[in-house]
């Protein structure tokens, strides 16, 4: 009897030798990686330790429901500090992260060692230059870790996460994480839930083992996530006070989508991230289609969870076209373009596990080799890149494994190539250059897919219509150690040298992010709220001081409307110096999602000392952080090199009449 793709004997300790590996690693990397988590200022919201009115900044953490603010606001009520808080947070983000991308490597290969290695090789991959580990994702960062963003990181982690467990076989852990993601991170959660619901419709058979094996499992987790929900109220502060409307709460949510948000923008198809999106559907389709016979439940039900989880998304992205009045109002909260990072995330694994799958193919091992010498050559911010053409060569790979015609294949790859230059030349994804001309590399590689078509469409017009190319099947997991040692080594030496780098970038974060701040120290020791300047983000958790507004990005507004539309629009207008129904030019084109970083700088410079204290008086704030460039004419506290604190007069008297303002 044909023994199963990936399914050797004795396995069963292999993937939790793999989940308890990579989760250590990625833990240490993840707290080598820490950044101030936005989860800190939730926990500061709904613990109690911000005694001052509350702001519509602090009220949006107070009002939302997600285990990421409830655990680390007892753990703040318990006395850790906020730093610690996000070490904590930071470093459970990466052993996640980690434990998804190698379980769902190792339900593919069935190799631990290839398994716990393949996470190294993918967060070398991702592009460093935010300040921390990404892929280029659909309006929204595809996160590995190391951001500040908390939720995208853990909601993004444990959906994968799931996948991995479904492909490894595991079911009872995935239906835990299922139900345990509800908690976490709602919106994700439940696409999970549809895309694997999807993939069970199609295998009527799966669900059968699932419901059989995990009755407690998805007790504990649901009923974990019943138990988060229910002691929300208990945990959360009052809101604030609701400010008078001047618009109804839908005008808000529709002229922030269509004036500021970055998230809910159009999506380009032609960008990288569509583009891996597409790759992973494309991949898991082609390997259902040739494999389905040969592979486990386990690894059939996770590719078919990809590809339902691309084939539901592709469609909702282009709602972001339609004006943003015409869609309901919870189609903008999902921002269901993000539910494509999945796919984006989930092409690495896919693609290194179906290589290694394959690793007595000397096809497959040249990819991988070329992938490794791309990894090492390409500048940090376009690694990423190296992931396109290796799916490429796979899918071919794949093509010429079914015994087409030499005529055929030739006609086909000529049609594709030829498309691919067209697109190129024609498509949004060459933009001009500053010089109005196209770039060269861009032209460079239109220029070759052009000509790789018309010498593709020529051979087939030259070969034999009955010749056949030989198929390679593929590897037969029985032989799952028994990989040539040169092979091994190769990927030994390689993860070897990509982890060097990979952990002393990581150690210049951790040393950056513990670099003491005078101004922080200062602000700290103060009492009131805080302004802040421009676009600033992440002074709360740092000072414990509520902020009235973070300018860095108020997303978070579509979400609640009637009640934060009216307040930061007064606050918009009379601080900031910006009209929230008309932003400006550079606001409308970048859509940066709040202020950009020298918004309101000319406004604030010149302001005097008595509308300082009519601020102070009318929206309770008592000390301004500002960049350290900026001066403002009222007391300064603190500067160092990236900050400054200004003290607001309480009470200046009125001068005489046609006297001027002190300076």
């Amino acid at each position: 009897m044909k023994r199963a793709v990936g399914v050797p004997n004795g396995v069963s300790a292999q993937p939790l030798l793999v989940l308890a590996t990579t989760g250590a690693f990625g833990f240490i990397l993840g707290v080598l990686r820490t950044d101030w988590q936005n989860a800190a200022e939730g926990a500061q919201a709904i613990s109690g330790l911000l005694k001052d009115p509350i702001s519509p900044f602090v009220a949006y953490y107070a009002w939302a429901w997600t285990s990421l603010h409830q655990v680390p606001a007892l753990l703040l009520r318990a006395g850790l500090s906020e730093w610690t808080v996000s070490v904590l947070l930071s470093g459970l983000a990466g052993a996640l992260c980690f434990q998804a991308l190698g379980l769902v490597v190792w339900a593919l290969c069935r190799d631990p060692l290839f398994s716990v290695l393949a996470p190294i090789w993918i967060a070398f991959a991702s592009d460093p230059s935010p300040g921390f580990l990404t892929f280029p994702g659909i309006n929204y960062d595809a996160v590995l870790l190391g951001s500040p963003s908390t939720g995208g990181m853990y909601g993004t982690s444990l959906a994968l996460l799931v996948f991995g467990c479904v492909g490894a076989e595991l079911y009872g852990p995935a239906v835990f994480i299922l139900g345990l993601s509800l908690c976490v991170h709602p919106v994700l959660a439940l696409w999970c839930h549809l895309a694997l619901g999807a993939a069970l419709l199609w295998d009527r058979d799966g669900w059968r083992p699932i419901v059989r094996s995990c009755p407690r499992w998805a007790l504990a987790g649901y009923g974990l996530s019943l138990l988060s929900f229910v002691s929300h109220h208990g945990l959360a502060r009052q809101p604030m006070t609701p400010v008078e409307a001047l618009h109804a709460p839908a005008d808000y949510a529709t002229v922030f989508i269509r004036y500021w948000d970055h998230h809910r923008r159009p999506v380009p198809l032609s960008t990288p991230g569509v583009v891996m999106a597409a790759l992973n559907a494309v991949l898991g389709a082609v390997c259902l289609k040739l494999y389905r016979p040969s592979f486990r439940r386990g690894p059939s039900l996770m590719l078919g969870a990809f590809l339902a989880s691309a084939v539901l998304a592709g469609p909702l992205i282009l709602c972001y076209r339609i004006p943003p009045d015409w869609v309901p109002g919870a189609v903008w909260k999902a921002m269901p373009a993000r539910t494509l990072n999945l796919n984006v995330l989930g092409l690495s694994p896919l693609l290194l596990g179906l290589l290694w799958l394959r690793r007595d193919d000397s096809r497959a091992m040249a990819n991988l080799l070329a992938t490794s010498a791309l990894l090492i050559l390409l500048p940090p911010s376009h690694r990423f890149l190296c992931l396109m053409p290796s799916a490429l060569s796979l899918l071919a790979v794949f093509f010429l494994d079914q015994r087409p015609t030499h005529r055929r294949f030739w006609s086909w790859s000529g049609a594709f190539c030829l498309a691919g230059g067209v697109a190129a030349l024609l498509g949004r994804s060459l933009h001009p250059g500053s010089s109005g001309r196209y770039s060269v590399w861009r032209l460079t590689g239109a220029v070759a897919f052009l000509a790789a078509g018309l010498a593709a469409a020529w051979r087939a017009t030259t070969v034999d219509r009955t010749s056949r190319i030989a198929p390679s099947p593929p590897q037969d997991s029985s032989t799952s150690w028994a990989v040539s040692p040169l092979a091994r080594g190769t990927v030994l030496a390689v993860s070897a040298i990509l982890c060097v780098p990979l952990l002393r970038d990581a150690w210049r974060s951790w040393v950056s992010a513990r670099a003491p701040s005078a101004v922080f120290a200062e602000a700290s020791r103060r009492n009131g709220s805080l302004l802040t300047g421009s676009n600033l983000s992440g002074i709360q958790m740092r000072t414990r001081r509520p902020v009235l507004l973070d300018g860095g990005g108020f997303d978070w507004l579509p979400y609640n409307p009637g009640l934060l539309g009216p307040s930061i629009d007064r606050i918009l207008r009379e601080i900031y110096g910006v009209s929230f129904f008309e932003p400006p030019d550079d606001i409308r084109q970048r859509r940066p999602g709040g202020l950009l970083s020298d918004t309101g700088r000319q406004l604030w410079s010149s302001r005097s000392p008595r509308e300082w204290a009519r601020i102070r008086r009318d929206f309770g704030v008592t000390d301004v952080i500002t960049f350290a460039d900026w001066e403002l004419r009222i007391p300064l506290l603190a500067r160092d090199s990236r900050h400054a604190l200004y003290s607001i007069p309480e009470h200046i008297d009125d001068p005489p009449a046609g006297a001027a303002d002190p300076p």
